[in-house]
């Protein structure tokens, strides 16, 4: 299964690479077994609301609108920076790289 990523990784194909965690993004261009990063981006989300009340469903959606900004925001610097890539790898932790 790793494989054919191996393959691409020891001809000069350029591979775009996507780290997205829940505070920041990272975009790599790898050629060959050269690695250089060229942009990140890093927000900051409000956190989860605990407690209840008459505002917290406010919050929650405040939050949401945050999650959907920032993943607009990873999607428009993935779209200008790996322009000329043909073959883009992303990878992360938790929920959110899954829905970018």
């Amino acid at each position: 299964m790793v494989e054919p990523v191996l393959k691409l990784f020891a001809s000069n194909i350029a591979v775009g690479i996507l780290f997205v965690d829940g505070e920041s993004a990272r975009f790599f261009v790898q050629r060959g077994t050269r690695n250089e990063e060229v942009a990140s981006l890093g927000c900051r989300r409000r956190a989860a609301t605990r407690k209840g009340g008459q505002s917290a469903e406010r919050f929650q959606r405040q939050r949401k609108n945050d999650v959907k900004g920032w993943k607009a925001q990873i999607n428009g610097k993935a779209a200008e920076v790996f322009a000329g890539v043909k073959i883009v790898v992303v990878c992360g932790n938790g929920p959110l790289y899954t829905s970018c």
